[in-house]
C-alpha cells in the first residue's frame, strides 16, 4: 500500500520493511497448485508500480525472511529510481526489526537525515 501511495502522490521519502513485489507473487509461492494471480483482486503490484515513486526509498529486509524472500527486496530496489538504499537485516520475519535494531536505527536516522538535508537544499537555492 505505501508503494501505491507513494506512486500517485507527491511524498518526501518511503521506508519500506520487508515488502513483497506483489500479492500475486506471495500467493503464487503459497499454493503453487492455483492460479493465484488470476484470482486476486487487489494485486498490490509494488514491482509494478515502484518506478514511479520520485522520493528517496530506503528498503529495510531480511535475508532470513520466511514469509517474503528477499529476492523481492532485492527486485525492488532495482526497479526503484536513485536516490534508494537496501540495508540488509538479519532475523525472521517478525524479530527482525528487533534482532537488527541497531542497523536498523542506523539506517533510519541516516535516511531521515538526509531527508532533512534534501529538504533544506530544496527550500534554499
Amino acid at each position: 500500500m505505501a508503494v501505491d501511495l507513494a506512486s500517485r502522490f507527491v511524498v518526501g521519502g518511503v521506508v519500506l520493511e520487508e515488502p513483497f513485489t506483489s500479492i500475486g507473487d506471495v500467493g503464487q509461492k503459497l499454493f503453487p497448485f492455483m492460479p493465484v494471480r488470476l484470482l486476486v483482486r487487489n494485486k498490490y503490484d509494488s514491482l509494478g508500480k515502484i518506478g514511479r515513486i520520485n522520493a528517496p526509498l530506503l528498503i529495510l529486509h531480511s535475508r532470513d525472511d520466511e514469509v517474503f524472500p528477499f529476492r523481492h527486496a532485492e527486485r525492488l530496489f532495482i526497479a526503484a529510481r536513485e536516490p534508494k538504499r537496501l540495508v540488509e537485516l538479519r532475523g525472521s520475519h517478525n524479530d527482525a526489526f528487533f534482532v537488527s535494531a541497531n542497523t536498523c536505527r542506523g539506517a533510519l536516522k541516516e535516511f531521515l537525515n538526509r531527508l532533512g538535508e534534501l529538504d533544506v537544499a530544496a527550500h534554499n537555492p
